[in-house]
């Protein structure tokens, strides 16, 4: 294939117009109600969602999280508790109290539980508290969004930098290219003639060109498949926001 680049553009103009799109990445965005242990090994009503990115990702994500939007520290009770002590979250209650998070780690991604305490033994139930507990699991849905949006945010960013390169690098190697290639211009008369000096130039500006256009051929296509990763990325963010 002379060209990758193009291909991977035909391609996606064609799969436009036939109505087809490429995957965007997959986001799990289903909740479930379920009983959270907390720090002192009480079950308590909340609701959780298996994110597909490993404990370090989701950790990282809640703690920025909670700093933009409680400017709070999570408190680490246990090894998978964490609570934001004392916040308050005006779409559920008026009244300030723990927010817990409980993570449990696997093998690629992360189970992520949250409760909520408006009182040291006052917690969110199906039955005290049925509406606020609701209205946690509508919180708890904007979380996860604002979660995978940052995830693919990160992506997008490390996406561009390595097309960033690949750009740059693609740059180098048109130029060594278009000075073979008139180096070999040149010397054509020469070579022609029978100047052997310049047969031999000739024959290694040759072999170099059919390297550097191998090499340019593999960064256009390179450069293809990022820009479609690219797109499929800020799709994925457009369908988590829907």
């Amino acid at each position: 294939m002379k060209n990758p680049a193009t291909f991977y553009r035909w391609l996606s103009i064609l799969l436009l117009i036939s109505g087809y799109t490429l995957p965007v990445q997959a986001q799990n965005l289903t909740l479930r109600a379920d009983k959270l242990r907390n720090e002192e090994n009480v079950a308590i009503d909340g609701w959780v969602v298996n994110l597909e990115q490993p404990s370090n990702i989701v950790e990282e994500k809640l703690t920025n999280y909670a700093k933009t939007t409680f400017s709070a520290k999570p408190d680490k009770r246990t090894k998978n508790v964490w609570v934001f002590p004392k916040v308050q979250l005006k779409e559920i209650t008026p009244l300030r109290g723990d927010l817990r998070a409980v993570l449990t780690p696997g093998t690629d991604n992360t189970t992520l539980g949250f409760t909520f305490s408006p009182g040291y033994d006052i917690h969110l139930s199906k039955e005290q508290y049925p509406k606020e507990l609701a209205k946690l699991e509508t919180w708890v849905k904007q979380y996860v969004k604002y979660h995978y949006t940052e995830v693919y945010t990160d992506q997008i960013a490390q996406k561009e930098k390595e097309l960033k390169n690949r750009q740059s690098a693609l740059e180098k190697e048109e130029k060594k290219l278009t000075k073979l290639r008139e180096s070999l211009f040149d010397s054509e008369a020469k070579a022609e003639s029978g100047d052997a000096k310049a047969t031999a130039k000739n024959e290694k500006n040759k072999t170099e060109i059919a390297g550097i256009e191998s090499n340019v051929d593999k960064l256009r296509g390179e450069i293809g498949e990022i820009e479609a990763a690219i797109a499929e990325l800020n799709d994925s963010i457009k369908k988590v926001k829907e």
